[in-house]
């Protein structure tokens, strides 16, 4: 059996905001605020993590 997996992004408000961002990620690039992975093992600490602006998203890998 096949699995596929898809990340599906939007906004449902704040119109013309795409062209900021896109701008953004041009000038500034991303990696920055590219989200660190934590192993499973780590997993309270990165969710911890969460409540600096530092860290965009906790990402556990298994």
């Amino acid at each position: 059996m096949e699995q596929r997996e898809l990340t599906v992004t939007g906004t449902f408000r704040y119109a013309h905001t795409w062209p900021a961002a896109i701008d953004l990620a041009t000038t500034a690039g991303i990696a920055p605020w590219s989200p660190a992975t934590s192993p499973l093992e780590e997993t309270e600490a990165a969710l911890l993590a969460g409540s600096d602006p530092a860290h965009i998203k906790a990402v556990i890998t298994v």
